[in-house]
């Protein structure tokens, strides 16, 4: 009994760094193909490494029941003391696997993010369009202390649905007009601004500054002038300054 149970912790701790040893995650441009074979690997990886890990749950239950049968036994008490020796280094081995589980469901991410881009040319998926309207002000041009946002599916959409929005949050004396609109191309934050006061001038007072982040710039220059409007009485409006 302790013999399998050695060769199966051996075989395991194995397969665990060969698994390790061939998903490696790129930061370089890579080609679409190995994208693809490396993305195979993983999952392959992350199914025998979940095999595995059943395997040892299921061993770990079996080993750590105990079998004394109550007689007194001194052999018996020192093969239950092994097998629960054995089954402590079974759930240690249970919780290295579990961590490289996880690296590697990572891992498998950010193939699926890179193959995306690479199928893409380089750009992300079409996941919709944000786009946010605001008041006129006397010159027709949007007035960015009081704007609104949405999305849709198409840049149509996203606009007539932020100015829906905006109609039912504000009174707006000279109309309404759409700001900005932009494509999503990626689920996570890609882009960070800088918002702040006009002064009397129209730069940015960077006394009254504040920060946003978002799927695209436009998210992100949205989120930081409401961010800007929440916090401040801006006399002269508000501005974005710079974005990344």
């Amino acid at each position: 009994m302790k013999k399998a149970i050695v060769l199966a912790l051996a075989f395991v701790s194995f397969q665990s760094a060969f698994a390790a040893q061939r998903v490696v995650t790129r930061n370089d441009r890579i080609e679409l193909p190995m994208c693809l074979k490396d993305l195979d690997n993983a999952n392959r990886n992350i199914i025998n490494l979940q095999t595995q890990l059943n395997s040892c749950l299921d061993l770990a239950r079996r080993t750590g029941d105990g079998r004394g049968n109550g007689r007194g036994d001194g052999r018996i008490e020192r093969e239950n003391a092994e097998l629960r020796d054995e089954n402590r280094r079974l759930n240690d081995r249970i919780f290295v696997i579990s961590n490289d589980n996880k690296r590697l469901f990572d891992e498998n991410f950010d193939l699926r993010r890179q193959l995306d881009d690479l199928q893409n040319g380089g750009r992300g998926r079409n996941l919709g369009f944000f786009s946010y309207a605001g008041c006129k002000n006397s010159s027709g041009s949007v007035n960015l202390s009081y704007i609104v946002s949405s999305e849709g599916l198409s840049k149509l959409e996203a606009e007539t649905k932020a100015k829906q929005k905006l109609i039912t949050i504000y009174s707006c004396s000279y109309g309404v007009t759409t700001g900005q609109t932009e494509e999503i191309q990626f689920a996570d934050s890609r882009s960070y601004c800088v918002a702040g006061c006009q002064n009397s001038s129209g730069s940015v007072n960077e006394s009254y500054i504040e920060t946003g982040t978002g799927r695209n710039v436009t998210e992100a220059s949205y989120n930081a002038l409401k961010a800007v409007t929440n916090k401040y009485s801006c006399s002269y409006g508000v501005k974005v300054q710079t974005c990344q």
